[in-house]
């Protein structure tokens, strides 16, 4: 199994995740984007990418 290397930005994101679902139990992509000061379009972007070797469970609102 290869070791995937993760930017700076990827290891910020999942360091939000982990820090809103501690306090909040599940991190919004809202939520996120107020901590990172960032566009909310840009987290959801982040998560996609970020679940697709399973680092996280995303799943989209509808």
């Amino acid at each position: 199994m290869q070791k995937q290397s993760l930017t700076a930005s990827q290891e910020d994101y999942l360091v939000a995740v982990y820090l809103i679902c501690k306090k909040k139990q599940v991190a919004r992509a809202r939520d996120i984007a107020i901590r990172l000061d960032i566009r909310t379009s840009s987290v959801t972007n982040a998560l996609r990418v970020l679940s697709s070797p399973g680092l996280i469970n995303y799943t989209p609102m509808i």
